[in-house]
């Protein structure tokens, strides 16, 4: 899948497109993160590519190494070296470390490999700062991720992966134990009880435990809207018993630098 975002600041034009490489079927019916996703970054000025001894591209590096956002996600983010991008990372998803073998028995899981990010930055002028070029990539990465998260839940979604962890295992059992016959030596098909566990998460992740749906909520509940004020501040450990709906994510995938705020200096690029 390949999508472009476009934005548009003064003389300025900012854009974004992405593509998603995976293994397994093509017409798969879930997709998964495998055990390594390589997350590459390209970013151009003007049509000339950044490498990665660029002073710009090494700030933005830090930023996305630093984030929080990646541990909400259950990733594990490290810089690694590719000579055909600006940056490299690698996602490792805690997550679904021990679902794998699991996820053999079925037919329609597809798996992650890779995300393939390309930001370009065009404008007139004659000096490019790294304010404008930080929060555009932001607001971009921050639109990208409310993507993902509806087209790949199980592998970007907070809210998705939150509920994954809750009650994957749980859910399992339940379904395998009621249809395993109470006398004789029949067992349930592992495939089949897999697919309607994912089957019933992904309904849930798409209809109500997804960014849209929460935002959807606070609009009409102020008790919602406040718990996710509050809970900004306190994002979701392991053992937390809040309602998820009640927590909320700040997409921010790159995190800004000590002592400089939101806007990352005004240096040029």
């Amino acid at each position: 899948m390949t999508k472009e975002f476009i934005l548009q600041e003064f003389d300025d034009t900012f854009s974004l497109s992405y593509n998603v490489s995976h293994t397994g079927p093509d017409e798969a019916k879930f997709y998964v993160p495998s055990q390594r996703i390589s997350l590459k970054l390209e970013i151009y000025v003007n049509d000339n590519r950044l490498d990665a001894t660029s002073h710009c591209v090494e700030r933005i590096r830090n930023s996305l190494l630093s984030s929080f956002f990646w541990k909400q996600l259950f990733f594990d983010v490290s810089s690694s070296d590719d000579s055909e991008s600006s940056l490299c990372l690698d996602l490792k998803c805690k997550l679904f470390a021990n679902s794998h073998i699991e996820f053999k028995h079925a037919e329609n899981i597809a798996y992650v490999e890779k995300l393939h990010l390309v930001f370009k930055y065009f404008t007139r002028c004659p000096s490019v700062y790294y304010t404008s070029l930080f929060n555009n990539l932001q607001y971009c990465l921050s639109s990208l991720m409310l993507d993902l998260e509806k087209e790949l839940p199980f592998v970007f979604s907070f809210y998705g992966k939150h509920l994954y962890e809750i009650n994957y295992n749980t859910m399992l059992r339940c379904y395998t134990e009621l249809n395993t016959p109470l006398v004789g030596s029949g067992k349930a098909d592992q495939a089949e009880m897999l697919q309607l566990v994912l089957e019933k998460l992904n309904h849930f992740m798409l209809t109500k435990y997804n960014t849209i749906e929460v935002m959807k909520e606070c609009d009409k509940s102020s008790y919602r809207l406040q718990q996710c004020k509050k809970s900004i501040h306190r994002p979701r450990c392991t053992e937390d018993t809040r309602n998820l709906r009640n927590i909320a994510l700040t997409y921010r995938m790159l995190a800004d630098e000590p002592g400089r705020g939101t806007s990352g200096g005004s240096q040029g690029v």
